[in-house]
């Protein structure tokens, strides 16, 4: 029997199809129920592309002891790049009794962990962000995120009309160490960045066209060597 996620993923790849498909996906994953506290549920595509579209925000997850909001379309957003890039992603689906970019410890960076350890390739971690002072924030953690990725990825969203801004410090910029991104590049010597992105780059139902770009983006950045 085909998988939720999968099934989703059954759809024409036009544009219009991939914001349909983020839409049905984005509901599933609002009603998945939490599972057992202590576990975690994730979904990992493959694909020949080794770099990894990651969306640990995609649900609702737990910090400081309170529930948070997801990231909205974050997880359909890393699907889609790994199909658009042939690119490996990892998402949570269902409610995470813990915070991937916050913890200094999750079993999500333990997934992480492994895929890299399985083949070594840049990350992308996936975020939402509420007050938008561009369209992409490029957080750095510091200014370790290579210099040539974020040449790629202003480049990048400069031919597709969208506006990125590089931070180095601050959540913006995912200075924190337990971050994504710090992990990656401090912790398993892979080039991460993460990405934030506004919510008018996360409306699939009311702005296909400006969804379909931010996928486009998200995919150049992804082949990114």
């Amino acid at each position: 029997m085909t998988d939720p996620i999968e099934r989703h993923a059954l759809t024409a790849g036009t544009r219009n199809a991939r914001s349909r498909r983020a839409t049905m996906l984005e509901t599933w994953l609002d009603t998945a129920p939490p599972k057992a506290r202590g576990s975690l549920e994730v979904y990992v595509r493959d694909g020949p592309n080794p770099a990894i579209a990651t969306a640990g925000h995609a649900v609702r997850h737990r910090r400081n002891g309170a529930w948070k909001s997801p990231d909205r379309s974050t997880g359909p957003l890393a699907l889609e790049v790994a199909r658009l890039a042939d690119c490996r992603a990892l998402i949570s689906t269902a409610p995470a009794y813990e915070d991937a970019n916050y913890d200094d410890t999750s079993r999500f960076k333990d997934w992480l962990a492994r895929l890299v350890r399985d083949r070594a390739g840049l990350v992308l971690d996936i975020h939402g962000m509420k007050d938008a002072p561009a369209d992409i924030v490029m957080g750095t953690a510091g200014g370790l995120t290579p210099a040539g990725l974020v040449e790629t990825a202003i480049d990048a969203a400069t031919r597709l009309g969208l506006t990125a801004i590089v931070a180095h410090t601050g959540h913006l910029g995912a200075e924190r160490p337990s971050t994504i991104t710090s992990f990656c590049l401090r912790e398993l010597g892979v080039p991460a960045v993460q990405l934030e992105l506004a919510p008018r780059l996360r409306d699939p139902d009311q702005d296909p066209d400006r969804f379909d770009r931010t996928c486009q983006f998200l995919a150049q950045v992804a082949q990114w060597t």
